[in-house]
């Protein structure tokens, strides 16, 4: 079995490559069957996707035993989704790892952590309200924290929609958490871990700061505009500091200290 890591932040073409540190770095075009990042770890697993044909393959490779036996061993995970994979992620919920498997086919399903049973599973139907040209598709996920610290899985779609797994005892739901009204392609999320804001970022560019009471509400508190970036937002992370001499409208807003990264043409 082998896996082919992408390098630095670019994305590699096979028919222009010279060699192997050829990267290059371009502005990203919407393509379902593009798979920004490919492998995701927790703990002694690590998951695989590739858009292969005739259906795309999504693989748990256990490491586990590789000190012992020095192979290790490979689960597929039977998704039943024809259609490529846009987006895959492992992300701790109520503290066991479970995986986000996002497809172009409009759906995203929620799996246990070895990818033996789906937990739950979100499909889009498109409407009239905006005439598109390409497939619904999930591109984003991250975990949150409430700011009633019940916790949820956010995954974001192609037509605004942030959506949330969550789990009440062992019972899973989904809920659409906010639709943004724009309704923009979601192309990066990032949760925080302790105050309950979720960070959205665009394909436009511009970044929606989503203030996240439960599991089944959420409000816009602030955008970072879209001539800030310039660029499609691809990669976020919430950095938490120190507030407690600030009054509450400024808590919301210093609170979400945003690192966020755009592919652009070198």
């Amino acid at each position: 079995c082998c896996f082919f890591f992408q390098a630095e932040d670019g994305i590699r073409d096979v028919e222009r490559s010279r060699g192997l540190g050829d990267v290059y770095k371009r502005q990203i075009i919407y393509s379902p069957s593009l798979l920004y990042n490919n492998l995701s770890a927790m703990n002694d697993r690590i998951l695989f996707c590739t858009n292969a044909e005739p259906s795309p393959l999504s693989i748990l490779v256990d490491t586990s035993i590789l000190q012992e036996s020095g192979t290790a061993s490979t689960t597929s995970i039977k998704c039943q989704e024809a259609t490529d994979v846009s987006h895959m992620r492992c992300h701790m919920l109520n503290t066991q790892y479970h995986i986000v498997l996002g497809f172009s086919g409009s759906s995203v399903q929620l799996w246990n952590n070895n990818g033996t049973r789906m937990l739950a599973h979100i499909k889009v139907t498109q409407t009239a309200t905006k005439s598109i040209n390409y497939p619904v598709s999930f591109l984003a996920s991250a975990y949150c924290k409430c700011v009633d610290k019940a916790e949820l899985i956010a995954v974001g779609d192609s037509l605004g929609n942030v959506h949330a797994f969550y789990q009440e005892k062992s019972v899973y739901f989904k809920e659409t958490l906010y639709t943004i009204s724009e309704m923009p392609i979601i192309t990066a999320l990032a949760g925080d871990v302790q105050n309950g804001i979720l960070c959205v970022g665009s394909s436009e560019g511009k970044i929606y700061l989503l203030s996240v009471p439960r599991v089944n509400e959420a409000n816009v508190i602030g955008t970072i505009p879209g001539d800030v970036m310039k660029f499609p937002v691809t990669s976020m992370g919430v950095l938490p500091v120190s507030y407690t001499h600030l009054t509450l409208p400024t808590i919301l807003l210093v609170q979400i200290s945003v690192v966020a990264v755009s592919l652009k043409k070198k």
